[in-house]
């Protein structure tokens, strides 16, 4: 029988604070290792923050409004307060009551996407027109007011639009001319200035020679972002 304590039997005593010893060693180093990230990730979370955007901006319009909804939101989001406000099939005087209701909030800037249904309506532009004053009128308080123009390159039914598109666009232009808070953000260009305007390529900037596809909004929100930015500091 071993003696204990002999030679190559180590005995309990010495083992027993030998494993305590390990084993606080290695805690300290599995606790330092948590304190570390903790304080890294504690580090990164406490960053500055941004502040949420308070300039607020309504975005009103028809279907192509609607259906880039979620890429203006995004595009735009981070730097105002975008209301995206859009009714597929509306004319601009279909659009009066939601205009009156987004004027009690009170905007510093509005963009007017509307006009596509009216040419496409072959309603009388100088009605459109005389319905679009009043719609801007409901804002007396803003500080920049936004129109956009119509696509020209409509064509449905393999009708073509650009006559009329062409005559709108120009009354928007009377109207800017006529009022310095009125911009017109010119959609039309943008799409002119593109060698794929229409088609089913994935670089194609409208589908249907009306709405836009994935690229297009993304074209259309740049377009926005540069009329909101250079709206005047309050």
């Amino acid at each position: 029988m071993a003696t204990p304590g002999a030679s190559g039997t180590p005995s309990p005593g010495d083992v027993g604070p030998r494993r305590l010893w390990l084993i606080a060693v290695l805690f300290g180093v599995v606790s330092s290792i948590v304190l570390g990230t903790t304080v890294v990730l504690a580090t990164r979370s406490s960053g500055p923050s941004r502040p949420e955007p308070t300039e607020r901006v309504v975005l009103l319009g028809d279907s192509i409004t609607e259906l880039s909804g979620s890429t203006l939101e995004d595009r735009l989001g981070d730097r105002w307060a975008v209301v995206v406000d859009g009714q597929s099939g509306a004319t601009v005087a279909q659009r009066l009551p939601a205009a009156e209701r987004a004027a009690a909030d009170d905007p510093r800037q509005v963009v007017v996407n509307l006009g596509t249904n009216d040419v496409t309506l072959l309603l009388d532009p100088a009605e459109s027109l005389a319905r679009m004053r009043d719609l801007l009128a409901l804002f007396p308080d803003a500080a920049c007011l936004h129109v956009v123009t119509v696509g020209e390159g409509i064509e449905i039914n393999g009708r073509s639009y650009a006559t009329e598109a062409a005559a709108y666009n120009d009354g928007l232009r009377s109207l800017a001319a006529a009022d310095p808070r009125i911009t017109v953000l010119d959609w039309d260009a943008a799409l002119r200035s593109d060698e794929d305007v229409n088609g089913t390529a994935p670089d194609a900037l409208l589908y249907d020679t009306v709405h836009p596809t994935a690229r297009g909004e993304k074209v259309l929100a740049a377009l926005y972002a540069t009329g909101l930015e250079a709206c005047p500091a309050a």
